[in-house]
Order: structure tokens, then sequence, then C-alpha cells
């Protein structure tokens, strides 16, 4: 198994499924109610959303491991995004139906899902209750999520003009708050992570 999966459980005694998906396929959609618990080991993946028009708006881009299912496992039937795999994914997951009484007993699984559900909570509430200025909104998406490929991406979460952002994420590169990798991949410098760990 994993290491980096072992670390999210009490134990293994759980039925793992083995799955691939290929690129561009939706993996979690608001048309079907999500029963996994997925752990993406390979592959990229982009969280979007349709807007009223027909438009998408990415929320959000992973690539490397991540878990998807919290919300639906916290008893949210309904996810108004959908997941898409943007390269061949690799993943394994666990049925919600079948194994919730044995997770809903796993201390450090439990955890796990309160860590990434207040960080979506806190996220949400630092980018729309107060009237943060660009360069506090970008400093607040790096701080949870470390890397973003692609500036469009991150206009569209955050509600704001290409060539502002570009000129605020050049400022923080210069200040040694990020680092570019490439053209329109920009990380974190590790000494202002603050996404909270287990």
């Amino acid at each position: 198994m994993d290491e980096r999966i072992e670390k999210y459980f009490d134990h293994l005694n759980y039925n793992f499924t083995d799955v691939t998906y290929p690129k561009n396929t939706l993996i979690i959609s608001p048309v079907d109610v999500n029963h996994k618990i997925i752990f993406v080991l390979e592959g990229t993946i982009q969280l979007y959303g349709i807007n009223e028009a027909g438009g998408i708006y990415p929320v959000h881009e992973s690539s490397g491991f991540s878990m998807l299912g919290d919300m639906e496992f916290s008893g949210c039937d309904f996810t108004p995004f959908y997941v898409e795999a943007k390269t061949e994914v690799r993943a394994v997951y666990l049925d919600m139906d079948t194994e919730r009484e044995q997770l809903s007993k796993d201390v450090t699984f439990l955890n796990h899902v309160i860590v990434q559900l207040a960080e979506k909570v806190e996220l949400y509430n630092r980018l729309t209750t107060f009237n943060p200025t660009v360069e506090e909104k970008i400093k607040t998406y790096f701080r949870f999520y470390s890397k973003i490929n692609g500036i469009e991406s991150l206009c569209a979460r955050l509600h704001c003009g290409k060539r502002q952002c570009l000129r605020v994420i050049k400022k923080l590169c210069e200040e040694g708050f990020l680092q570019k990798e490439k053209k329109g991949v920009y990380v974190l410098k590790d000494d202002h992570y603050i996404r909270t760990k287990i």
C-alpha cells in the first residue's frame, strides 16, 4: 500500500480498489452522487464549475496525491463542482456504502476529513467575508494550495483580471513569497506554507 495513504488511517483493513481514469474522464460530477473516497496517486485533476451561461470556471488544479470525497462522506450529497482528469489519473478508492461503519470509527481518517473541511471553510471565508485586495487573495490562495498551474484558473477563482494578477504575482516573486517554476506555474516558498498537517 502507498505510504501516503497509510497515514490517513488507524489501520488498513479496508477493501481498496485500483482504478485508472483516462484523460478527460469526469471523476466527480453534480449529476451523479459520489459514493467513493478517492485517493489520487498520479496524474492531474481539475476542479471546476459551470455558470448559468454554460461557461466553465476553473476552481483548482492538483497534480499528484490528493483525497476526494470528504464532503460527500460528511453528508453533503450534492457538490456544485466537477472533477475531471486532465491527464491519465491513477487512483485507489474505498466504497463509502460498504466501508462507512469502519471509517466512522477511524480517528485518524476522521481527523483528516475534519482538517480538509475546515480548510475549505476557512478559504471560503477568507475570500468572501471581507473585502481583500488582490494581493491578499493571492497570498491566501497560495497558503492553502501552494501551487498553481495556469494564471487563468487562478484569476477565475479569485475573480480578478489577468494583468492585475500577473502584476501582483511578479511582486510576490520579487519579495520571495512565491517562486516561478516555468511559464504559468508558480509555487509558494516553504517558509510561508501554513496549511495544517496531521
